[in-house]
């Protein structure tokens, strides 16, 4: 559902006027409920990638403006992870080191939205780092504007919206009803979500116990 669909389902299933609330307090209410949702799980709709471009004797790089928190540092020539340490340890540890390197950093941390490598590049190198990590949501403004989740779980947004319009009428009683139910749509996408790699149909010799043959147990499986 988009921007337009959610108000209107939330009018239609709260009766909710004009006059009591514009189109723009409900906007505000069912991105509060996105941000809040984004939050409570890595979502896999939330994964995305970024390359470090590094420059000779730069320690430190802006994160992407969509960074919320990250996964892994990969480094693009060898594929291997580098170690990512608290800023605290970082800086104690590192925090006067200008040592420089032409092959890889050997840690990484975040500080004030910047990442600093250490040793410090001693080479300029396209894309010598990709940033694995989960970004922002991006708010719904626009009429046409959808969450980007599975448009199955949509309906989330309407109960957050309902529940926090009726506890402001204090209609307890449908508040907690919208509250329920907005929990449940979480538990299910929660459940989605969480095993993204579906279970094939049986196939013999998968490794699944099918049936004791307890005269000849060499050919248990």
């Amino acid at each position: 559902m988009d921007l337009v669909s959610l108000r209107t389902f939330i009018r239609l299933s709260a009766v909710i006027e004009d006059t009591n609330i514009t189109n723009d307090q409900i906007a505000t209410l069912i991105n509060q409920g996105y941000h809040e949702l984004s939050i409570i799980f890595p979502w896999p709709w939330l994964e995305t990638t970024a390359d470090f471009t590094v420059g000779a004797d730069v320690r430190s790089y802006d994160l992407p403006t969509n960074f919320d928190y990250g996964i892994a540092m990969i480094d693009t020539d060898t594929d291997r992870a580098i170690q990512h340490v608290a800023a605290k340890d970082f800086f104690e540890r590192h925090g006067q080191d200008s040592s420089t390197t032409s092959s890889a950093a050997n840690f990484w941390t975040i500080y004030e939205n910047k990442v600093y490598f250490t040793p410090v590049p001693s080479t300029a190198t396209t894309a010598a780092y990709t940033l694995y990590y989960y970004k922002n949501i991006t708010v719904l403004s626009g009429a046409g504007d959808e969450p980007a989740f599975h448009d199955a779980f949509h309906w989330a947004l309407v109960e957050y919206a309902k529940w926090k319009l009726y506890d402001r009428e204090e209609m307890f009683a449908q508040s907690e009803r919208a509250f329920i139910t907005w929990t449940r749509y979480l538990n299910e996408m929660l459940s989605w979500y969480a095993s993204p790699v579906k279970k094939a149909p049986f196939i013999w010799g998968d490794g699944r116990t099918v049936r004791p043959f307890n005269n000849l147990t060499i050919l248990d499986i």
